[in-house]
């Protein structure tokens, strides 16, 4: 499926949002082309809406009669067109998945202006809602050229979107610093800094906004064959500008403080063994006798995201309980951190390793698990990391082994994603349980397995039982 199933037990929406915001002296037909392509294309039209977004510009601004509204009076119609058209007005429940916003020149103004309104008002939350944001020659810097007939005709007529576009504006100055420290800076998602995977494109033959300020602070930036006018309207599909574009839609850039993951997995096959045995095992220098009614193979596998950014040590690691054991093995083998060490050697229960987060590489934890899945235990518990925004979560359970030897699987699998997470486990117990998101299906019989996509943060439980 999509997503997780919604809170009162409705299907998760399927489609994600994808809306441009035109730049100055523009509106939407500027997106034409760009948007004509888009629309021919499968793996686009598979999972994207296409929008975009119109507000009043000019050359020109006619005093007396009417006034041409400034960037933040066009970023604050934004902020309420955007989510007015992302819920929906009878239930209030998203219409989307997720959003990402698209500005070429002024227009890139807007977006930054409104996302970091949102964080000044406490919004960060909502922020979870916005994948990225791409700006096509977006001046951050300002732009210089034709400066001076602009001033010349502001002079005249006051005009308070060309005054945002002057080369060294405090305003601008202000903005760029506030996307800096509260998005491209932030380390946590909180309620006034958001850390929003951000790309910036320049145009090879633009000569109004130059590369230094279509870059500024963003770490993130590529060229585009093309100048101001042309860069984001690619003539065909297999040009570099339309390939770049798609590459960064598909697959964010990223953010140094959050981990890319395209694929995130778990999956336990659990034998019965015989009532009462009992087995040795070792963990450091300790050796102690387990007595379990199961043992299981348990594998943990992450894939990074071709663009993931975060160049963090990501923890690979799993937990038991009930006096049980681990025993592990690691693909490709790496050493756990000392502290990690000596808490496995005393324990034996929990291990975690720290996997160097290599763009496209696969890392995978396998493990020997004992007494893990007693009786009243059978389950399955993982909060999300909120430094994670995982493309697919898949998780398999194997329960054959049981159904071979006469067991009966009394209660089927059920799986529950809980999107809202304290981080206070004592409160995992008072979850509400009535609203479990189906399976994908049975891989055979006795054999379950799940996949839900665009997951950032939350609490996830697998239940079931079995019996003679």
């Amino acid at each position: 499926m999509p997503v997780p199933i919604r809170d009162n037990g409705e299907p998760g929406p399927e489609k994600r949002l994808l809306l441009f915001v035109h730049g100055f002296c523009s509106d939407s037909t500027t997106w034409d082309p760009l948007i004509s392509l888009l629309r021919r294309d499968p793996e686009i039209m598979k999972q994207f809406e296409v929008d975009c977004f119109e507000y009043k510009t000019g050359a020109l601004a006619v005093p007396v009669v009417n006034r041409l509204p400034n960037v933040q009076e066009i970023a604050g119609h934004l902020d309420s067109w955007l989510w007015e058209h992302f819920y929906d007005e009878k239930s209030q429940l998203s219409r989307y998945v997720d959003v990402t916003l698209v500005g070429h020149s002024m227009g890139g103004l807007v977006i930054q202006e409104m996302l970091t309104g949102m964080l000044d008002g406490g919004r960060g939350n909502e922020l979870q809602y916005v994948r990225q944001a791409i700006f096509f020659a977006t001046p951050h810097l300002g732009s210089i050229t034709m400066e001076g007939l602009r001033g010349f005709l502001g002079n005249l007529i006051k005009h308070p979107q060309e005054e945002m576009l002057r080369g060294l504006n405090q305003q601008v100055a202000e903005l760029h610093n506030k996307m800096g420290t509260q998005i491209l800076q932030a380390t946590r998602r909180e309620k006034q800094r958001y850390p929003l995977p951000c790309t910036c494109f320049w145009g090879l033959e633009d000569n109004i906004v130059p590369e230094i300020s279509a870059r500024g602070f963003f770490p993130v930036a590529r060229p585009l064959p093309g100048n101001h006018i042309s860069l984001h309207c690619p003539a065909k599909d297999s040009s570099p500008a339309y390939k770049d574009f798609v590459s960064a839609l598909l697959h964010p850039h990223g953010h140094s403080a959050i981990f890319e993951i395209e694929r995130i997995s778990y999956a336990a096959k659990i034998s019965p063994l015989p009532p009462g045995t009992r087995q040795e095992v070792r963990h450091g220098r300790k050796t102690r006798v387990v007595e379990c009614d199961n043992e299981a193979l348990v594998v943990r596998e992450v894939t990074f995201g071709r663009h993931n950014r975060c160049a963090n040590y990501f923890e690979l690691k799993y937990r038991t309980k009930n006096d049980g054991f681990i025993d592990p093995a690691v693909i490709p083998r790496f050493e756990m951190r000392p502290d990690h060490l000596s808490r496995y050697e005393e324990s034996g229960v929990e291990v975690s390793y720290l996997t160097p987060p290599e763009p496209g590489k696969t890392y995978a934890l396998r493990m020997k698990v004992l007494r893990g899945f007693e009786a009243g235990h059978r389950d399955y518990h993982q909060h999300f990391t909120s430094q994670c925004y995982f493309r697919r979560v898949r998780f398999e359970l194997d329960l054959t082994a049981y159904m071979s030897e006469g067991w009966k699987v009394s209660d089927p699998p059920k799986l529950y994603y809980h999107p809202d997470d304290s981080d206070d486990h004592s409160l995992c117990g008072l979850r509400d349980w009535r609203k479990p998101d189906p399976s994908d299906g049975l891989l055979e019989p006795g054999k379950w397995y799940w996949e839900l996509e665009h997951v950032h943060h939350g609490v996830l439980d697998i239940k079931w039982d079995v019996e003679q």
